[in-house]
C-alpha cells in the first residue's frame, strides 16, 4: 500500500521530537508569558502573541497529523501544521539574525533552516498525498480493457 511508504517518510522520529518539543515550549511560553529575546526586543506585544500562535497552533496541528491513521487527514494536518510552524521558526531566525551580534549568527540560522525544512517538509507530503489520491483513483476507475 503506498500510504505505509509515505507515512513512514513522513513520520521520521526526529520529526515527531522537534514537533513535540516545539509545542512543549511554545505552550510554556504562552502560558508562563516569557518570550524569546530576540522575540521581545524587537517586537509588539501583539506581534509576539501573533508568533506563538503561529507556533502553537503549527506544532499543534502537526502532532494531530502524526496520530491521525487516515491518509486523508492525518497528512492534511501535517502539512498545514508544518506550513504555520516553519513560518514561525523563520520569524524567530530572522528575529535572531536581526540582533547583529556575531555569537547569534549560529542559532538564528538554525532556527530559520529548521522554519524551511518544515515547509520543504510540507511540500513533500502534500506532493505525496495528491500521489496517492491518482493512485486511488486509477484503482476505482479498474482496469482499462
Amino acid at each position: 500500500m503506498p500510504y505505509r511508504r509515505i507515512r513512514k517518510r513522513s513520520r521520521h522520529p526526529i520529526s515527531i521530537a522537534v514537533v513535540s518539543w516545539l509545542f512543549i515550549y511554545s505552550l510554556a511560553c504562552i502560558t508562563l508569558e516569557t518570550f524569546p529575546g530576540a522575540i521581545i526586543n524587537s517586537s509588539t506585544e501583539a506581534f509576539r502573541w501573533y508568533w506563538a500562535a503561529l507556533i502553537v497552533g503549527g506544532s499543534f496541528a502537526s502532532l494531530i497529523g502524526f496520530i491521525i491513521k487516515k491518509a486523508e487527514g492525518g497528512l492534511l494536518w501535517e502539512s498545514v501544521g508544518m506550513v504555520f510552524m516553519g513560518l514561525g521558526l523563520m520569524i524567530y531566525g530572522a528575529f535572531i539574525l536581526a540582533d547583529t551580534k556575531s555569537s547569534s549568527f549560529f542559532a538564528g540560522g538554525f532556527f530559520f533552516l529548521i522554519g524551511v525544512g518544515s515547509w520543504a517538509e510540507a511540500y513533500l507530503v502534500r506532493h505525496d498525498v495528491r500521489e496517492l489520491g491518482e493512485q486511488f483513483r486509477k484503482l476505482r476507475k479498474g482496469p482499462e480493457l
